[in-house]
C-alpha cells in the first residue's frame, strides 16, 4: 500500500527559503557596512599623513583587501605630490585625503604635470631716462655663472622633499631647475650682447649722419657741438628707440641728427647774437628775447637745455636765475596754479605760509622743469614770497618728489638775493 505523504504549506515553504537566505546575507551586509565605515573613517582622519603613514592606518581597516591597499597607496601618492605641487605654487593644499565614492574609477595614472608657470620678476627702477641697454652688465644674472656643486643640489632636493615631493620627483625637479638657471643667463647674456651690438650700431649711424649733415668731422664737429651735447643727443635717440619700439633705427636717427644739426645752427647764430647785445640797441629788447625762446625750444628738442642755460650765463651774462627762466620756461600746471593765487586771499597765503604753496607746487615738477626758473617767476609775481621757506621746503622733500641731480645743484645756489641779476637781465628779461 502506497504512502501519501502531506505537501508542506506554500506559505511555510516560501519562509523557510526566506529564513535561509537571510541567513547567508546578514553575514556579508554586515562585513560591508563595517567595511564601508572603515573607508570613512579612513577617509576623515587621514590629514596631515604622509603615504607611508596612510598605507598603515588603511592596513588596519576592516575588511580591506591588498588590491585596496595597493590602490589606495597610489592615491596616496598622488596627492601627496598634489599637495606639494600646491605648497610650491603658493596654493594652499587640500588638508583631507579625497578618497573617491568608487576608488576602482580612479586613473592613477593621470598625476599632475609640474607648474611651468614663472613668477614674474621684479624689475627695478631704471637710473636715469630709458636707454637701449638699461641693465648694467656686472648684475649678478649677466655674469656667467657655473653649474651647481653637488651641496646646492643637495639643498634643492631636500627643499622638494620637505615640500612634500617623493625623493625620485625632487631629484629631478632639482635638475630642472638647474637646467633652466643656466640656460636663462645664457640667454641674458645674449641678450644683453644684442642689445649693446645695436647700441654701438644706432650711436655709429647716428654720428654718421651728424657728420654728413654739418660736413664736419672730429675737433671741428666738436666745436659746434661739444662732446656732453652729443652724449644728451645719444641719450635722446636711446630713449626713442626703447619708448618706440614701432620706430626703425633709421628713423630715430635721422630726426636726432636734424635735431642736432638744427643745434649746431643755433648755437653759431645765438654766439653772434651775444655780440650785438649794447647799449646801442637797447630799445630791441623784445626781439632779442624773442629769439632766445625760439633757440631754447630747439636746445630742448635736442636734450640740450642744460647746455642752453649755460651758454646763456657764459654769452649774455645772465643770472642763474634768468638763465633758467629761458632754458627751462615754467610749466602750464604751475602757471595755472600761481593764476589761482593772484585773489587777495591768495596773495595773504602765499605770503603767510610760503611752505604750504611750495609742497603744493612739489607735485606739478617734472624732471625738465627748473628749480630756479619756478622761484624767479613766483618772486616776479609775488614779491612777499619768502624764498628761504620756500627751498626749504623744497629741499626737504627732494627725496620725496625724486628731483634729478641738476635740479637738486639748484637748490643749493639758494635766492635770487644771493645772485643778484646783472644788466643782461634787466636788458634782456627788464628785470
Amino acid at each position: 500500500m502506497a504512502q501519501r505523504i502531506k505537501q508542506a504549506n506554500l506559505w511555510g515553504r516560501i519562509g523557510t527559503g526566506v529564513g535561509q537566505g537571510l541567513a547567508q546575507q546578514l553575514p556579508k551586509e554586515i562585513e560591508h557596512q563595517r567595511h564601508a565605515a572603515g573607508l570613512k573613517e579612513l577617509a576623515n582622519n587621514s590629514e596631515g599623513l604622509n603615504p607611508q603613514q596612510f598605507l598603515a592606518k588603511a592596513a588596519g581597516t576592516y575588511g580591506i583587501t591588498p588590491q585596496e591597499i595597493q590602490s589606495f597607496g597610489e592615491l596616496a601618492k598622488m596627492q601627496q605630490t598634489k599637495n606639494a605641487y600646491a605648497n610650491r605654487s603658493g596654493v594652499a593644499p587640500q588638508k583631507q585625503m579625497q578618497l573617491p565614492q568608487n576608488f576602482r574609477d580612479v586613473d592613477f595614472a593621470n598625476i599632475p604635470q609640474r607648474n611651468n608657470q614663472i613668477n614674474p620678476a621684479n624689475v627695478s627702477q631704471a637710473y636715469g631716462q630709458p636707454q637701449i641697454v638699461n641693465e648694467n652688465p656686472l648684475n649678478a644674472k649677466n655674469l656667467p655663472i657655473s653649474p651647481w656643486n653637488p651641496e646646492k643640489r643637495m639643498q634643492v632636493v631636500n627643499d622638494y622633499m620637505q615640500q612634500g615631493f617623493t625623493p625620485d620627483q625632487s631629484k629631478d625637479l632639482a635638475l630642472d631647475d638647474e637646467k633652466r638657471e643656466l640656460e636663462t643667463n645664457r640667454t641674458n647674456k645674449e641678450r644683453l650682447d644684442i642689445l649693446e651690438n645695436e647700441q654701438n650700431k644706432a650711436k655709429l649711424k647716428l654720428t654718421e649722419k651728424i657728420e654728413k649733415k654739418t660736413q664736419k668731422k672730429g675737433e671741428s664737429l666738436f666745436g659746434d657741438i661739444s662732446g656732453e651735447m652729443l652724449s644728451n643727443i645719444e641719450r635722446g635717440m636711446e630713449r626713442d628707440l626703447r619708448l618706440n619700439p614701432n620706430a626703425t633705427v633709421e628713423d630715430v636717427t635721422n630726426d636726432w641728427s636734424d635735431r642736432a644739426l638744427q643745434m649746431a645752427k643755433t648755437k653759431n647764430q645765438l654766439e653772434g647774437l651775444s655780440k650785438q647785445i649794447g647799449l646801442s640797441n637797447i630799445f630791441s629788447r623784445g626781439s632779442t628775447l624773442s629769439k632766445l625762446n625760439e633757440y631754447s625750444d630747439i636746445f630742448r628738442r635736442a636734450g640740450n637745455s642744460e647746455e642752453y642755460q649755460n651758454l646763456l650765463q657764459k654769452d649774455f651774462g645772465l643770472s642763474p636765475h634768468g638763465a633758467a627762466s629761458i632754458a627751462f620756461p615754467v610749466n602750464d600746471k604751475i602757471k595755472k596754479y600761481t593764476s589761482i593765487l593772484q585773489s587777495k586771499e591768495g596773495l595773504k597765503k602765499i605770503n603767510a605760509d610760503p611752505r604750504s604753496i611750495a609742497t603744493q607746487i612739489e607735485s606739478m615738477i617734472g624732471p625738465d622743469d627748473s628749480i630756479l626758473s619756478i622761484l624767479r617767476y613766483l618772486t616776479d609775481k609775488y614779491h612777499g614770497l619768502d624764498q628761504n621757506e620756500f627751498l626749504s621746503q623744497i629741499s626737504e622733500d627732494k627725496d620725496l618728489i625724486n628731483l634729478n641731480e641738476r635740479q637738486r645743484l639748484e637748490i643749493a645756489k639758494g635766492i635770487r638775493e644771493n645772485n643778484p641779476p646783472g644788466w643782461a637781465d634787466f636788458y634782456i628779461l627788464g628785470r
